[in-house]
């Protein structure tokens, strides 16, 4: 019985499966791509931090070396 079912509906049966696994690709796709921005932008923000903190060091060290 189940593979007179298998052979009546086989068809709508891969249709379903692969609209299913074009689904799940479609949203590994998207979720990757969102990483990557994600990423991009914690790095842009590491890279703005550390910049920042080697600036104020600068200023404090020009400071701590003049003369008062």
């Amino acid at each position: 019985m189940n593979i007179a079912l298998v052979e009546k509906y086989w068809k709508p049966l891969a249709v379903i499966s692969l609209v299913a696994v074009a689904f799940i690709a479609g949203n590994v796709w998207s979720d990757r791509g969102w990483e990557k921005k994600w990423a991009e932008r914690d790095s842009a923000e590491s890279s703005q931090t550390v910049n920042a903190q080697t600036a104020a060091r600068t200023t404090e060290t020009r400071q701590a070396r003049a003369p008062a």
